[in-house]
Order: structure tokens, then C-alpha cells, then sequence
């Protein structure tokens, strides 16, 4: 990496979760983090609107941060693995948390995503 390289600002990672279970009004519908090159964070979560609101719209909440130097690297060390999902396991579950997760270079390119949407398993 150049030096110049280092100073830019870019999105390094995107993961979004998607709240698959049975869900009522209020409950949370996705929380998407967008983590940055220089450790920087954005979190947004966005919620099923409450039966009085449901002639608005979704309801949101964002924050934003910075993350602690160790865990920012062990990210990176992290995102440098090879294959992140094997694909002979396929998983076909009715409810629960899936996800979607991407990794971007510093030119915006797609370097790494976790595939389709779908659960996570380990």
C-alpha cells in the first residue's frame, strides 16, 4: 500500500443482518455496519414500524464510532481469510438471523462477500 494510499478514507467492510424470526411492530427488521479503513464505524438499525405508525414509515436509529486498535486488527487478520463460507454446506432454516457481509478494496472493488443472504453457520 502507498502512502497516499493510507491516508484515504474508504469503506473496507459492510455487514448487514436481517432479522429472520417471527417478529411483532417494534422489533428490529436489520442492523447494517459499515466499517472503514481508518477504524471508523457506522451502525444503523432499522426497526418494523409500531401499529400507530404503520401510515409513516420504518423507524431507524444510526451511531457512530471509532474502533479500539486490537479489535480493528484482529478484523483485518480476520477478513485475509481465504474462503469465508464453505459452499457444500448449505443451510435451510425457517427463522433466525441471516446475513450479508462484504469486503470492498480501497477503490471501491468487491473483494470478498459472504454470497446470497442467507444464515451463517460455523
Amino acid at each position: 500500500m502507498s502512502r497516499c494510499e493510507s491516508t484515504i478514507r474508504y469503506k473496507l467492510l459492510k455487514a448487514t443482518e436481517h432479522n429472520w424470526g417471527l417478529a411483532c411492530p417494534g422489533d428490529w427488521s436489520t442492523v447494517t455496519w459499515q466499517i472503514y479503513s481508518d477504524g471508523s464505524y457506522s451502525v444503523r438499525a432499522v426497526f418494523i414500524p409500531l401499529l400507530e405508525d404503520l401510515k409513516c414509515c420504518k423507524k431507524s436509529k444510526s451511531m457512530k464510532g471509532q474502533m479500539d486498535a486490537k479489535a480493528f486488527s484482529e478484523l483485518k487478520k480476520a477478513l485475509n481469510v481465504k474462503q469465508w463460507k464453505d459452499p457444500n454446506i448449505k443451510i435451510d432454516a425457517c427463522d433466525g438471523v441471516a446475513w450479508d457481509i462484504k469486503q470492498y478494496a480501497s477503490d471501491g472493488k468487491l473483494l470478498n462477500t459472504s454470497g446470497k443472504t442467507g444464515y451463517i453457520w460455523s
